[in-house]
């Protein structure tokens, strides 16, 4: 039996390429996630904070509830404006991506939107309701997974 050392080494070169490619996912991954999150939260806080809220802070608990925003609002304020503008603004954020000039980062905005829709999944529910909400969520991991091949795409 013959071995094809030269196949051999293109499939290790392959190998490290694509967990290379993996990785730099995973840390753009993340740091849209953070940046993404917090733009989310903000925007809920200052939203509240314009239509006279009080005691508005950003509460950050891993065990229970992740991320919110805790907002103490009169009874006279419509509460859908103040939850809608954290999947508005994030949306509105993921399009930054469109406006690179690199073609693997202009990829990013798909997995962008992903993130944003998923992120809003509970201010999608207040709103909307359970329908609404489940479809959300498929979505929003139709858009994730379609931006991990999009990214993969652009460095195969």
């Amino acid at each position: 039996m013959l071995i094809d050392f030269k196949k051999k080494k293109e499939l290790a070169f392959e190998g490290a390429r694509l967990s290379s490619v993996l990785f730099t996912l995973l840390i753009f991954g993340f740091f849209i996630s953070m940046a993404l999150l917090g733009i989310h939260e903000l925007s809920h806080s200052y939203t509240a904070r314009f239509f006279g809220c009080e005691n508005v802070f950003i509460s950050f608990d891993i065990i229970e509830d992740f991320v919110f925003t805790n907002i103490d609002c009169p009874n006279d304020v419509n509460l859908f404006y103040i939850e809608i503008v954290g999947l508005v603004s994030t949306i509105v954020a993921s399009f930054a991506f469109l406006l690179s000039s690199n073609a693997s980062e202009k990829k990013l905005w798909v997995l962008s939107l992903g993130i944003s829709v998923l992120l809003a999944l509970s201010d999608i529910q207040a709103i909307f309701g359970d329908f609404v909400f489940f479809f959300s969520f498929f979505v929003g991991l139709i858009l994730l997974l379609f931006g991990i091949v999009h990214f993969f795409e652009a460095h195969f």
